[in-house]
């Protein structure tokens, strides 16, 4: 399983598992469930943070967010 850190850009997959409590209460309430779909669509110019799509929402989340974020093919 890989973290959002590792897929590359323009990418869909799907969240599996987010693994800091603290870091998922946050994310709930901007979509960010299990199953849902997710694709990273750029980084800011020095890297950090990155944008996502998140169904029809677009957020930014923190490099060091990102690599609690477990992901797996969308298929």
């Amino acid at each position: 399983m890989q973290t959002l850190n590792e897929i590359p850009f323009s990418k869909a997959v799907k969240i599996a598992s987010i693994d800091d409590k603290e870091l998922a209460g946050i994310l709930f309430p901007m979509g960010c469930l299990v199953g849902e779909t997710i694709e990273k669509i750029q980084s800011a110019p020095m890297g950090d943070p990155i944008m996502c799509r998140v169904g029809d929402h677009f957020i930014s989340i923190r490099k060091s967010d990102a690599q609690h974020i477990l992901v797996t093919d969308k298929n």
